[in-house]
């Protein structure tokens, strides 16, 4: 094990691996099948005893099984002390530098591995689907390897979104045949009865088969988007009835001043009312709102939407263009986000040109707040405010839609390449932030978490939208990026350096 260690190509910056007169400290651990065979410490003044220290304290425990240990994948940490450590993990015969608690680094993207991610991906969903009913969870624990008991509604037109936008890149028999069964869980899940007929449930347990009565509007605002897609791909009038219902739903949960009543659940016999203004709920009706209105021509739409969208210009204008809401951190850039996709969803409407003004000063305010630095492997593309892989991939997925409409639109270049620039950046921390064959070895059941994207640096989790978010701004962007590389992170960089984008200068 020793020999194997030593022989291991260590990528790291120059200079660290100098001795130290301030000592070093190694960590060394073993994974197989995301079993820990052995975690041990070790401390000397130079590296090359701390190491021989450390494997001599791992034989030591004379609990590895031969075949087991020929498995395993070495995990090593080495620190000067009083010094942040450095650390990689074996991966069929090399070293792959580890950043943050368990995390690959990823220092260059092109668009083989983009390709790559979204097969991933596509995987994952197909196993999330619940075999019976066809509906998908929100959340699976990666290390307990154990996923939700609720189908969710949201999550499941989400999905099925996402897997025809995969169709269409790859054409999978086994997504053709999906389709329809996912689509008759959407229908399924709508509410019949007044006085929230067109709502959807929430979601259905899978205990008992219970449908939660709990309606949201971005439940029905996110499935409107599917049903209208469907409609648009199969002419089944089955989807636009189901899509106007559920936007006839929506009409009524709008006050006079245009905001909303978000959600609706029943409790103890009685409807509870969703309080606070949020601006993701207002902006996800604003989109579906645009959206019908665009299929239909139905006025009715065209007027609410007018409302909502006036009400988050307005606010925005306020807010000097980076939204705020009663539900979200002051620094969140979601609430910013949402803005953005819906006044591109209502300016395709309308042709608003107050609308495309705001929702370009919203983007800015966005790029302006997203990590740059090549020094810094760990954040480099992610965006302040937001830690979680959903949060980052909705965005990626809002910049794709809103650079492909610019594309078209011939729109300022100078802010489309900014936005292009700015959907790199995060697509390679997505990449990095995904489970993948090299970052799991610490689960019990890598097969399954991986493709999923990982919830955040603290939970070790998979969310269905992260997934889906993450591929619909790869898939989008898919036909903008060229052979070869197109985005390289440099181990040694300038605190004032950043990721080298090709051809977006």
């Amino acid at each position: 094990m020793s020999v194997r260690l030593l022989k291991l190509p260590l990528r790291s910056p120059p200079g660290l691996l100098k001795d130290s007169k301030n000592g070093w400290g190694v960590l060394l651990q073993a994974y197989d099948q995301g079993r820990l065979l052995f975690s041990v410490r070790a401390k000397a003044d130079r590296l090359d005893e701390a190491l021989r220290m450390a494997v001599e304290k791992a034989k030591a425990q004379n609990t590895l099984e031969s075949g087991s240990i020929k498995r395993a994948r070495l995990f090593l940490s080495v620190m000067k002390e009083n010094q942040e450590p450095f650390s990689w993990v074996e991966y069929q015969g090399r070293a792959l530098e580890i950043v943050g608690k368990d995390l690959v680094a990823v220092r260059s993207v092109d668009k083989a591995i983009i390709q790559e991610k979204i097969r991933a991906a596509k995987g994952y969903l197909l196993r999330a689907m619940d075999p019976d009913y066809h509906g998908f969870y929100k959340r699976y624990d990666a290390l307990a390897d154990k996923s939700e008991e609720r189908l969710r509604t949201i999550y499941s037109a989400s999905s099925l979104w996402t897997l025809m936008k995969v169709y269409d890149w790859d054409a999978d028999a086994e997504i053709a045949k999906r389709i329809p069964q996912i689509a008759d869980f959407l229908l399924s899940m709508q509410v019949t009865e007044d006085p929230h007929a067109g709502a959807f449930y929430y979601s259905l347990s899978l205990k008992d088969g219970a449908k939660e009565s709990s309606f949201v509007v971005g439940t029905a605002s996110k499935t409107i988007f599917t049903l209208l897609e469907l409609y648009r791909r199969f002419e089944d009038a089955r989807y636009l009835q189901a899509a106007q219902k559920a936007g006839d739903w929506l009409l009524t949960t709008q006050k006079e001043d245009g905001t909303l009543t978000t959600s609706y659940r029943l409790k103890d016999s009685r409807w509870i009312e969703g309080k606070g203004f949020s601006t993701l709920y207002h902006g996800q009706v604003l989109s579906a709102l645009s959206r019908l209105y665009r299929v239909t021509q139905d006025e009715k739409y065209l007027t609410a939407a007018t409302k909502l969208a006036n009400l988050i210009m307005e606010r925005a204008r306020r807010q000097n263009y980076f939204l705020q809401d009663d539900y979200r951190l002051a620094d969140d850039p979601i609430p910013t986000s949402w803005g953005i996709m819906s006044l591109l969803d209502y300016y395709k409407a309308t042709s608003n040109p107050e609308a495309k003004d705001v929702l370009l000063k919203l983007t800015g305010q966005l790029v302006k707040r997203q990590f740059s630095n090549a020094e810094d492997i760990l954040n480099c593309g992610r965006f302040e405010g937001e830690l979680s892989s959903s949060g980052a991939g909705w965005i990626n997925e809002v910049f794709s839609e809103l650079y492909l409409y610019g594309i078209r639109e011939g729109w300022n270049n100078a802010d489309l390449m900014r936005i292009k620039q700015s959907i790199l950046l995060v697509t390679r921390w997505l990449i990095q932030n995904t489970y993948s064959a090299e970052n799991t070895y610490f689960l019990k059941n890598p097969q399954r978490a991986m493709g999923g994207l990982i919830r955040n640096f603290k939970e070790e989790a998979v969310r269905t939208d992260a997934v889906c978010h993450g591929v619909n701004g790869y898939v989008n962007m898919l036909d903008q990026w060229p052979e070869g590389t197109l985005l390289t992170v440099p181990l040694i960089a300038s605190s004032e350096q950043t990721a080298y984008v090709p051809g977006t200068d």
